[in-house]
């Protein structure tokens, strides 16, 4: 079992936190490329190297890459339009940079401006996550999809894309958050599917809350929200999962950054993770 943390828990985006990532305990990060905003900082060379050092200093790896920047940049929109070549753009970077920094997981979650609502999008999901497979299979990378989809339109957007190097993320709060699927019932039809690699996170309400900023995703320490956080890692432990463990909370944004220091906080989290992987 390895235990990571997203680069986007830690203040400041966690661009530099690669020194407080070991000191909790972790033994990796998640990166993600940046956003159309802020150039896809990742890109930068000096970025990348200064990454690379800190993670052979601290004995840290690196899980992934994330194109977050999907979820405010859409793929679903006219292929004519800015928005969507931006979008495939960030995609084809995205398997770029992971293969500079020789990460061989590229990570692509559907949700807001990507999220599959119609029968349209997810035809469209499909032509994208397909054709993004056959350019990843050139840097031997494997595609991990997140989307809040049920356990068997996800296994029917699976099947019809067919490419051995894509998976499945799966996320313990997403599912119920976003679309109120079953956490406990999406995990177990899911894991054959699975990468070894899962996001964990709790919090309270749902997406289309009014007050947000009470109840966001990622915003409660783990098993303290109501995302079935307890009852998914007795699950895990059934199917005896073995692979990266990466809490997801957000310790800068409220209502987290109310609570505690957030380096403390995270710390906390991997500890309440351990705890519960040594009870399997």
């Amino acid at each position: 079992m390895k235990y990571g943390i997203v680069q986007w828990s830690y203040p400041g985006n966690g661009l530099y936190a690669m020194r407080y990532v070991a000191q909790a305990g972790y033994d990796g990060m998640q990166l993600e490329l940046g956003g159309y905003g802020d150039g896809y900082y990742l890109q930068n060379k000096q970025l990348q190297e200064i990454y690379l050092e800190e993670a052979e200093r601290y004995s840290l790896e690196f899980p992934s890459i994330v194109l977050n920047d999907m979820m405010t940049i859409g793929i679903l929109g006219p292929k004519d339009e800015d928005e969507y070549k931006t979008a495939i753009d960030s995609i084809d970077l995205c398997l770029s940079v992971a293969d500079q920094m020789k990460i061989d997981s590229v990570m692509l979650p559907s949700f807001i401006a990507s999220q599959i609502l119609t029968d349209e999008h997810f035809e469209r999901t499909i032509e994208v996550l397909k054709d993004t497979c056959v350019k990843a299979q050139k840097y031997q990378i494997s595609i991990e999809t997140e989307t809040a989809l049920s356990a068997e339109k996800q296994i029917e957007l699976m099947n019809r894309i067919d490419m051995p190097n894509l998976n499945y993320f799966f996320d313990s709060q997403n599912l119920g958050w976003f679309h109120g699927h079953s956490q406990t019932d999406t995990l177990r039809k899911m894991y054959p599917y699975m990468c070894k690699q899962i996001h964990l996170c709790d919090g309270r309400g749902h997406y289309e809350d009014n007050d947000r900023e009470a109840s966001p995703n990622g915003g409660a320490i783990l098993g303290t929200g109501e995302g079935e956080f307890f009852e998914q890692m007795k699950i895990l432990g059934e199917l005896q999962y073995d692979g990266w463990m990466i809490t997801e909370n957000v310790y800068w944004r409220k209502p987290l950054r109310d609570q505690g220091n957030p380096y403390e906080l995270a710390k906390k989290d991997l500890d309440i993770v351990k705890k519960a992987v040594a009870e399997w």
